[in-house]
């Protein structure tokens, strides 16, 4: 008898223990969000207008680093020329050896370090292809990447073909109060693949 009346009392404090257990929300399509209003306590965080607007991309991040006027000076000094296809004007502005998979990328079946710079000269248009240029003049100072203060500038294209995404990343390096083309990179598929 003291086994069952154990038992029994087992099998109740299990039983217990489940029912107080919290259920988890079941999410379904019809479920909606709802705004909910500013705690009085952060009301001086609470911004002028409150409207349910998603609010605009901070851009505050990218170009507190830089004013405008230098990014329309970097722009205009190392990406149109490469736009006007000005090749000494751009090779001038290359830090030899080149790092990178650009090499690679065109089909020289080395990495950008071991390419010369003979190597890149013959192969520039193909660097800078058709596809290259019609993506890059779609785009504008407001589109560099900035790393590390002013130090790095960097900028890429991209294209899709449906089947694959791939874009070239440019970075330029400050090397005495002058930056340098210093890597030429890849992203996703192989943005010179046909």
């Amino acid at each position: 008898m003291k086994l069952l009346n154990y038992t029994l009392f087992l099998l109740c404090v299990i039983l217990a223990s489940c029912s107080s257990e919290e259920k988890k929300p079941v999410v379904t399509s019809d479920d909606r969000f709802e705004l909910v209003p500013y705690p009085e306590k952060y009301a001086k965080d609470k911004p002028a207008t409150d409207t349910n607007e998603i609010p605009k991309k901070d851009t505050s991040l990218v170009t507190s680093d830089i004013d405008s006027n230098e990014r329309i000076k970097f722009w205009n000094d190392y990406v149109v020329p490469i736009l006007k296809q000005e090749r000494e004007k751009v090779i001038s502005s290359i830090d030899f050896p080149l790092e990178g998979e650009w090499a690679y990328m065109i089909g020289l079946k080395k990495t950008g370090i071991e390419a010369t710079r003979s190597e890149f000269i013959e192969n520039y248009d193909k660097l800078f292809n058709h596809d290259f240029m019609n993506a890059l003049s779609k785009q504008s100072y407001k589109d560099l990447y900035l790393d590390n203060g002013v130090s790095n500038i960097s900028f890429g294209v991209g294209k899709s073909t449906g089947d694959y995404e791939g874009s070239v990343i440019l970075k330029y390096i400050q090397v005495d109060s002058i930056y340098k083309l210093r890597f030429i990179q890849g992203a996703g598929g192989n943005f010179y693949s046909e």
